[in-house]
């Protein structure tokens, strides 16, 4: 079972808590990398054909490809921070970041156990995002995606330190074509016109390759980047100013007013008018 990620904040990150079925439910893949952090309770977590036994202060790795699912102890149910985010934020900054999400499900040992060293660093981090997202206060949203970086680095010293793990699994190449994508991408921050034939050009591949390439790393279709990409393009515009929304739909690269509504309310959960509403120009400027 695929899950589809809808975020809920301007950057691609969601942390949430979780108390798992006492009864084991399907297994599942989704589109966004996923650290889990046991924080009470007991229970199992389920990789595949691979358990491991769950208490406080256990951390779990997943990326885009491995089936899982956590399940509670019923005499003691397990409660999780769940960190979901999106690949190109780790790309945007060190693709090394990466590497330890770039395993091979069969060989990886997913759990990063309480006591470690990891761990007691890890833990207080998310901890710490789960709060800022809560809260909201000025600055949050560079403070998660900050939080969010101490963690990846500290799964990443973690896993250099592990005999066996080969963090070079992600070809030097391979994170280079990456890098360069991502940083394309970057530059055209604010322009509707995202296509794949623009990536391909710039990568040097024909479409249809450069289609497979982002899929296989990324874990999602290109085209679903792009309708992201311009829904947050969107968002911005919609709370910033108070331009016509037809005006911000054509702006942002939507072929109709349609299909932007359709596709702002499946991704953000309420309409474009609703979100203004929501976040009116007015309050940026408040104080003024």
């Amino acid at each position: 079972m695929r899950l589809h990620i809808r975020y809920d904040h301007d950057i691609p990150v969601n942390v949430f808590r979780w108390t798992p079925s006492p009864v084991k439910q399907p297994l599942h893949v989704h589109e966004s990398l996923e650290i889990g952090c046991c924080v009470s309770g007991r229970g199992t977590f389920y990789f595949g054909n691979k358990t491991y036994g769950v208490g406080p202060g256990d951390l779990f790795i997943v990326n885009h490809q491995e089936e899982h699912i956590a399940e509670s102890d019923p005499d003691d149910p397990s409660v999780y921070l769940f960190v979901n985010f999106d690949p190109s934020l780790l790309l945007a900054e060190d693709e090394s970041l990466l590497l330890p999400f770039a395993y091979s499900p069969e060989r990886f040992q997913n759990h990063i156990p309480a006591g470690s060293p990891a761990s007691r660093s890890i833990v207080p981090l998310i901890e710490a995002m789960h709060e800022e997202l809560q809260h909201k206060r000025e600055g949050y949203l560079t403070a998660v995606k900050s939080l969010l970086l101490q963690a990846c680095v500290g799964i990443l010293r973690h896993f250099a330190g592990s005999p066996g793990h080969r963090l070079r699994r992600l070809e030097s190449g391979t994170r280079r074509k990456l890098g360069r994508a991502v940083a394309f991408l970057e530059r055209r921050d604010g322009s509707g016109d995202i296509g794949l034939k623009q990536l391909a050009d710039h990568l040097g591949m024909t479409p249809s390759g450069a289609a497979r390439f982002w899929k296989q790393t990324m874990g999602y279709g290109f085209h679903r980047y792009v309708t992201l990409r311009r829904i947050r393009d969107a968002k911005r515009e919609l709370a910033a100013t108070d331009r016509p929304i037809a005006d911000i739909c054509f702006d942002c690269g939507f072929q109709s007013l349609a299909t932007f509504y359709r596709l702002f309310k499946e991704h953000v959960g309420v309409t474009p008018q609703q979100y203004r509403n929501e976040h009116p120009v007015s309050d940026i400027f408040e104080n003024e």
